[in-house]
């Protein structure tokens, strides 16, 4: 006997639909501080933003391994651009349930932010960080993608809650060194 039962389609409620559009905002302004709001942070030690006013294309693919200031350096920017686009990705595939459009996205908006690095001085264009930013998209949205759906709106909730985290701490970091 063949069974010729379909599957109902996904209904996307409005909590779940606006559990991921909040992380998909609060991600964005993560990306964005962190990707442009360098050159104007100041934290002795650890961030030097003068040295992020600069207008510089690298265009060779993991070059940053090769001779870097320390040792750690290429693998936390590597790592931290993974990092930094997996929300997004992830929020972007939980609303759209799209895995090549979260990827897409993630992609896109690393051009953007290359680009407009470059256009401003905001800090340096690398060809690196577009391809792990675009990493960080593909995991964020495979993921998504092998967890089952019912376990996505909480999991768009705790995101939320550790972006907002996140930004509080940027925040209350910066206010510390700038006062």
């Amino acid at each position: 006997m063949i069974s010729t039962t379909t599957r109902p389609p996904q209904v996307i409620t409005p909590a779940r639909s606006i559990s991921a559009a909040l992380v998909i905002a609060l991600s964005v302004v993560v990306i964005a501080v962190v990707t442009l709001g360098k050159p104007f942070v100041e934290i002795p030690g650890l961030v030097h933003g003068a040295a992020h006013a600069v207008r510089s294309i690298d265009m060779q693919l993991f070059d940053g391994f090769d001779s870097p200031n320390y040792w750690y350096a290429p693998w936390t920017n590597s790592i931290g651009n993974i990092a930094l686009f997996m929300s997004f990705a992830a929020g972007i595939y939980a609303r759209t349930k799209n895995f090549l459009a979260a990827v897409v996205a993630s992609f896109a908006a690393s051009v953007g932010i290359e680009i407009t690095q470059y256009v401003f001085a905001l800090g340096y264009s690398d060809i690196d960080d577009l391809f792990f930013n675009t990493v960080g998209g593909v995991l964020g949205a495979g993921a998504m993608a092998l967890i089952p759906r019912r376990e996505h709106p909480g999991l768009m909730r705790l995101t939320g809650i550790l972006l907002t985290m996140l930004l509080a701490g940027m925040a209350l970091l910066g206010l510390k060194y700038h006062t």
